[in-house]
């Protein structure tokens, strides 16, 4: 008997080592590292070797430090086990936003995994930056055969690449990873073991109408699944989404499922995908716009005829705000057609200034459209009325005018403090936006910090779309400011200031010096202009902010208006700061051009 359990126990063991076996042969073959968990790099000039991208793995990308030829980053890795004729596989983002740009090539070399291997790869244009999913490739390279246990990982920028990179995969050469099946997801968490993300255009998503939301899960070895997703709204409730269907798979070999909307209100939500295989978790947010949806379908078309009507009418304010109801009929148009996009439309050189600038998001905001139309609504009613439509209110307000040279409808936002209704004066802040903004720069950057900080300091903001090639400064850029003068009476003429980003401050420059008698001051960011004209800013003291490390506008022209406007005697104050670039850094530098305006007033004769 004795013998005979042993007997049984040692096939028992057999076959417990037997599946310890099996289970290790079907380890991963894959190894994935995050680009951003690095060994070594180099500090780049704009002092951030990591930066936030939803779409990117963990939403986080290695930035800058592939920039420049003989930049340098290091990984070391402990591979789980050999990786037979090996591939590396490079997640990344690049923009050819101007046409001197080429393909950046990259060395890749691997030490202690067995021979040394090295390798070229080959950065092409992806499109833009990697704040869309679309935006990012994989770039490939065979290795040869890689021992696993201890290694170390070389990237060596060898052309120009001026990238942002994901991560990279190092895997059997016949295992299949394709970039649009990871561009697909508009959230995603890599591993060694696979992926999971949510298969959607964006995360702005309609909950109504029986929507569903759709994640992808795929296990490089074995069959993924086990997925819930757990959503959290206000007061940190928790609701867990019930599955919609069966799961299926694609032809990557990813379980597709899909879950069911409730009925929630529009707002921000905290969104947790959860899966089993592969173990991991993805945690993101989702805008829900189901409502504003209805809204706008409802409303719009509303809002529209009455635009058409006002215009043929006798009414005291046709003035006044025919061309914002024209205008907010068609920016509420549009919007019902781009809520639920994320691509952008574009040119690359506008896609390319825009994130040098620090603008993030070129489509349309929610929060912006909900407040047009809420605003839009307003005026409506009470022009129906016959009240004046904006005596009395406050707030960011999305406006335009028709354009004096040829009746173009040029759209413009506005500020309107908190304290204007009940002050006898206020100052008055003209904003330019940048190359590769519109009206929407201003009053969306930072989150609309820069409307808070205007706001506590009871400043008119007035911020047009104001330029493109056919439109330059000088057709629309002074007639409204004449404009804003007249419809704000509140405005201290005395206390009338101009500042811009990068086109934005070549235009500020020109106005001030073309105009120099309607400003108390003025302030040029990343941007200035001809420094034979700084004698015309005799009587307008001038503070410029710039990159150091600005390689779009270098930093020789503002130090050459500087030198010039000290040596006439004239009022000039110049930030350098070394290791920022050409986009805006929004609490400091507008806290510095607020210090600035508020100790000028307009100088007399």
């Amino acid at each position: 008997m004795t013998t005979a359990w042993s007997m049984c126990a040692l096939a028992v063991s057999a076959v417990a080592l037997a599946c310890a076996v099996g289970c290790q042969a079907a380890a991963s073959p894959v190894f994935w590292r995050e680009a951003e968990v690095y060994t070594t790099a180099p500090r780049p000039a704009e002092d951030r070797t990591v930066d936030a991208r939803d779409p990117a793995s963990g939403g986080q990308v290695l930035y800058s430090c592939m920039r420049e030829v003989g930049n340098v980053v290091t990984y070391d890795l402990t591979l789980p086990s050999d990786i037979p004729d090996a591939q590396i596989l490079l997640r990344y983002a690049r923009l050819h936003w101007r046409e001197t740009m080429t393909p950046g090539t990259v060395e890749v070399e691997v030490k202690g995994a067995g021979k040394p291997a090295r390798a070229t790869l080959t950065c092409d244009n992806t499109g833009g930056w990697g704040r869309e999913r679309h935006q990012y490739a994989l770039a490939s390279a065979r290795l040869g055969d890689l021992k696993g246990g201890k290694a170390t990982l070389t990237l060596t920028v060898t052309k120009e690449a001026d990238q942002n990179v994901d991560g990279f995969f190092l895997s059997p050469s016949n295992v299949k990873i394709d970039a649009k099946e990871l561009s697909r997801l508009a959230r995603l968490q890599i591993t060694s073991d696979g992926y999971v993300g949510l298969l959607a255009n964006s995360t702005v998503i309609h909950q109504t109408g029986g929507a569903k939301l759709r994640v992808a899960a795929r296990a490089f070895v074995g069959e993924p699944g086990g997925v819930r997703v757990v959503v959290a709204g206000a007061a940190g409730k928790r609701i867990e989404l019930t599955p919609a269907q069966k799961t299926a798979k694609d032809d990557h070999g990813a379980a597709i499922s899909e879950f069911a909307w409730p009925e929630l209100s529009d707002g921000d939500y905290a969104l947790t995908i959860i899966c089993d295989r592969p173990k991991t978790a993805v945690k993101t947010s989702a805008t829900l716009i189901g409502q504003l949806e209805a809204a706008l379908a409802k409303e719009v078309a509303g809002i529209d005829a009455f635009a058409r009507s006002f215009a043929a009418s006798d009414s005291p304010y046709r003035a006044t705000c025919l061309a914002d109801l024209q205008h907010a009929a068609e920016y509420l148009k549009d919007s019902q057609s781009r809520l639920d996009e994320s691509t952008s439309d574009r040119g690359a050189l506008e896609q390319g200034l825009a994130e040098r600038e620090g603008i993030t998001n070129a489509g349309p905001v929610v929060s912006s459209i909900r407040r047009a139309l809420v605003q839009t609504l307003e005026t409506v009613d009470r022009l129906k009325a016959g009240r004046d439509p904006y005596e009395g209110r406050t707030g960011e307000f999305r406006r335009a005018y028709r354009s004096a040279k040829d009746g173009a409808l040029i759209p413009y936002r506005v500020l309107v403090p908190d304290n204007y209704w009940k002050a006898s004066k206020v100052p008055l802040i003209y904003m330019l936006h940048g190359g590769g903004g519109d009206e929407n720069e201003w009053p969306e950057l930072a989150d609309g910090l820069l409307m808070r900080m205007l706001n506590e300091g009871g400043y008119v903001a007035v911020m047009p779309k104001w330029h493109s090639r056919q439109r330059p400064a000088e057709v629309d850029v002074p007639q409204l400011l004449h404009l804003a003068m007249k419809e704000y009476a509140r405005i201290d003429p005395d206390r009338v200031y101009c500042t811009g980003l990068s086109m934005g401050g070549f235009g500020t420059y020109w106005l001030a010096t073309t105009y120099p008698e309607k400003f108390a001051a003025v302030c040029c960011v990343s941007g200035t202009g001809d420094v034979s004209l700084a004698p015309k800013l005799k009587n307008v003291p001038l503070l410029i902010l710039q990159g150091g490390a600005d390689e779009v506008v270098p930093p020789d022209g503002a130090k050459a208006v500087a030198a010039r406007m000290r040596e006439l005697g004239q009022t000039v104050e110049l930030h350098i700061f070394p290791t920022y670039g050409h986009d805006y850094h929004a609490e400091q530098y507008m806290r510095l051009t607020l210090e600035f305006f508020g100790k000028h007033h307009r100088a007399r004769g």
